[in-house]
This record gives structure tokens, sequence and C-alpha cells, in this order.
């Protein structure tokens, strides 16, 4: 009779544990993203695309979301709003330590990141009428600072610092979003705007082949005081020959996109998701541009700012088997 109950109990712990995985494994993964007039949204729609091909023997389905950006998605990771997203390696660094715009917040201890995915250097484009030649040359013009709580906002703070220039140092501020940024330059309404996308964007594209704009290299002095201020940040270079007028390749600063996570998100189902993409990484360089040249290598050891999940490390170096 005992022996008989200890086979019934360890069936039943089984059962319990194969359930409590089915349960962990048989879910909803909301992406956040950004934009749908940014590279983060259709990047975020091939992931998904890419997990969801594997939905019935993974057992996971995941959804993209727009999102407000890469600040938005990281606090939204933390409140348990959203279970994977995309944000700056940069960002994700200063939210895991409590830096910057997430001092208030504290430190993001439980952020964790899956893969890195591509660069992102900073591009400065003005309108050629605005006769800019030099960064330092942005003083007294219209300026776009970005929306309040966007990435945007912050890289533009970062080269304002690194320049010596506040607010009242232009002729006019804006506070747009990335598409209203572009439709109120090429309406000739503001002089500058900053943006990191990676390359090629379709956006750099538009507003400087279409709305006569041209990008403004950054100086070998700005460039190091903004990577003295934030060692966190890399050297990236605006490839050459990808925009009309620009066959050089310019000097730029910038970080990598991210695809983060909560430490709270199972480990099952990130290794699950890191497979799935891992096995179709064909499929990422073929359908995204800016993901051309991914790598299982660059993905896991270019950018990483933060820990890698455990579903990432396990993905990575699976237990041996006795």
């Amino acid at each position: 009779m005992r022996k008989l109950l200890s086979i019934v109990s360890c069936l039943l712990a089984f059962t319990a544990h194969a359930d409590a995985e089915t349960v962990a494994l048989s879910k909803f993964l909301a992406l956040g993203t950004a934009s749908e007039s940014g590279i983060f949204h259709p990047v975020g729609k091939t992931i998904c695309e890419i997990v969801n091909q594997d939905r019935l023997e993974q057992q996971i389905r995941c959804l993209p979301y727009a999102s407000g950006g890469s600040l938005y998605n990281i606090h939204a990771l933390m409140s348990g709003e959203l279970d994977l997203g995309i944000t700056r390696s940069d960002l994700a660094f200063q939210a895991y330590y409590g830096l910057g715009d997430f001092a208030a917040a504290g430190p993001a201890q439980k952020l964790r990141i899956i893969a890195t995915l591509y660069g992102m250097p900073v591009t400065v484009i003005a309108r050629r009428a605005a006769d800019i030649q030099r960064i330092e040359e942005i003083a007294g013009k219209h300026i776009n600072l970005g929306n309040r709580g966007s990435g945007q906002r912050n890289i533009v703070e970062t080269l304002l610092r690194a320049l010596d220039l506040g607010l009242g140092d232009f002729s006019a501020v804006s506070e747009l979003t990335t598409s209203e940024m572009g439709k109120a330059f090429c309406e000739g309404r503001i002089d500058v705007m900053v943006e990191a996308l990676g390359n090629p964007a379709p956006f750099y594209r538009h507003t400087i082949e279409e709305c006569d704009g041209m990008i403004v290299p950054l100086s070998e002095p700005v460039l190091e005081r903004i990577l003295k201020d934030q060692p966190h940040l890399g050297r990236l270079d605006i490839p050459a020959g990808i925009y009309r007028g620009h066959d050089e390749p310019l000097a730029s600063f910038g970080f990598k996109a991210a695809l983060v996570t909560s430490a709270s998100v199972d480990a099952e189902t990130i290794r699950r998701v890191a497979q799935s993409l891992h096995a179709r990484l064909d499929k990422l360089r073929k359908t995204q541009p800016v993901l051309r040249d991914i790598t299982l290598e660059s993905m896991t050891r270019e950018g990483i700012t933060i820990p890698l999940h455990d579903g990432m490390k396990r993905y990575l170096a699976p237990p041996s088997t006795p």
C-alpha cells in the first residue's frame, strides 16, 4: 500500500508540474513596439510572426502592439502591462541601474535582455535652406525636442548637453512625435530634427530626398564629450551611399535596438522564443533590411548592457542530460 501511495503521489506531483508548465507556456505574449511610422513596429511584427509560426508546437502566441516607444515599453514591462518590448540598449542600462529618466522610479532590477537587433546611430537632419553645415550651427534655429517621455527626447537632451545649449538658445522648440516631426519638417515648420533609426530608414530617405534635408555631421569634440558622459553609448557610423548626397560614412554615436523582457516571464517561454528566432534568422534578415547582418553572436554579444534573461541563457547553454 505504501508503495502504491508513493507511486500515486509521484504521478500527482508530475501532473501538477506539467499543468503548471502548460499554464506558463500556453500564453499570449504582448510585445510593445513604437509608432507605426517607425522601424520598431515592423520589426516587432516580424518577430511575432516568426514566434507564431511555431505556436502549435511551442504553445506561445505573440501579439505586437504599437506603443509610446522605448521608455514606455520599459515602464510597461516593469508594471506587467507588456511581456516583451523593443527598446534601446542605453535606456535598458539606465533603467536597470535607476539612472537618467528612470532615477525617480529606482533601479528596474527585473529588466532582462533577450537579444540585441541592430545598430541605431543618432542622425541630425536639417533643412538645406537653414544653411547648417556644422552641428554647432543648430543654435538659433527651430528644433524639435520630441514628445515628453520619449527616447527621441532623451537623445536630443544628450546632444544639447554636449553642445552646452539650452532651450533658450533656439528661435523655437517643438515637442512633436516622429510622424508629426516628419510632416512639420517637410512643411518647413522646423529646421532641425534628431532621430536614431536603423539604416536604411525610409523616414530619412523621404526627408532627405523629397523634403530637401541633409545630414549634419557631428564633430569629434562633441562625440568625445557624449561618450565620456555616457560610456554605455558607442560610436556608430551612418553608412555611405544609402541617402542622396551622402557618399561618405558619417561618424556618430548610438546604441542597439534590443528585445527585452522581465525576469518574471517564465524562462522556458523565453527559451522557446529564442529558439524560434534563431531557427528563422534568414526570415529576419530578408524581411527587415535593418536586420540584414543579424547573427546569433551579434544578438547575444553586441550591445548587451544588462543581464540576459535566464531563458536565453538556457537556450545558449542547454542543460546536459545525464
